[in-house]
């Protein structure tokens, strides 16, 4: 299946900016879920829906929320 960078990114992005919003530091989201969120962030690494849910519920939102008003 081919990558979709687009999607990629426009999750990285959404990601980030729930992190930042929440005044989190990338270190403090690796201590705690195990997941470098640097590479995630940056589109250098594909995310799976598990990963996803997991940086989610550690962030207090739902994947509803998450994807609420999402813009590829």
């Amino acid at each position: 299946m081919a990558k979709n960078e687009k999607l990629d990114m426009a999750i990285a992005r959404r990601l980030r900016e729930i992190r930042e919003a929440k005044g989190i530091s990338q270190l403090n989201v690796y201590i705690a879920t195990d997941c470098f969120v640097s590479r995630i962030e940056m589109g250098n690494q594909d995310i799976r829906t598990s990963t996803l849910y997991r940086l989610c519920e550690y962030y207090g939102v739902t994947m509803e929320e998450f994807f609420k008003d999402f813009h590829l």
